[in-house]
């Protein structure tokens, strides 16, 4: 009765692991699905504040009265750049390198992504790829650390 007793719990124990795994699998494959299906529209947001950062924003903060809310637009319209850019990430990683090292990635507190995309860009050689996700963190970085600044220097004045 004992050897049963032990052989069903080490079965349920298999049982259980394959169910965590598959879940995990499920999980994984809509987040890649979602990650596919959003970022066209957070790209096309991302488009339109670029051009209203660039045209609309950077300008009014040369403008004393208009500094800081404009530099809060541009903070604010950073994180939409930096949602772009990490769906972006997550995506070449994905296709580029597979699912493994889109988790080691994603193990690193999600910031890992951003990484395990430029090793797989330029390991691939797909260069355009890789400038383009360099010149992604710019604006994203970018937009923030000006954002912030003139935040900054419009409250001290």
């Amino acid at each position: 009765m004992s050897k049963i007793k032990e052989w069903s719990s080490g079965l349920l124990g298999i049982v259980i692991v394959v169910a965590i795994l598959f879940i995990i699998g499920l999980v994984f494959n809509g987040a890649i699905w979602f990650t596919a299906t959003v970022l066209p529209i957070v790209q096309l947001v991302s488009g339109f504040l670029f051009f209203v950062n660039l045209l609309i924003l950077l300008p009014l903060c040369f403008i004393k009265k208009t500094r800081a809310y404009s530099g809060l637009g541009m903070y604010i319209s950073s994180y939409i750049f930096g949602l772009e850019l990490w769906l972006r990430a997550l995506l070449f990683t994905y296709i580029l390198w597979g699912g493994f090292w889109v988790v080691v990635g994603l193990l690193f507190a999600g910031v890992g992504i951003l990484p395990m995309s430029l090793l797989a860009t330029a390991f691939d050689g797909s260069w355009a790829i890789f400038f383009w996700l360099c010149f992604g963190m710019i604006t994203t970085y970018g937009s923030r650390i000006l954002g912030q600044y003139f935040v900054d220097k419009s409250e001290t004045q």
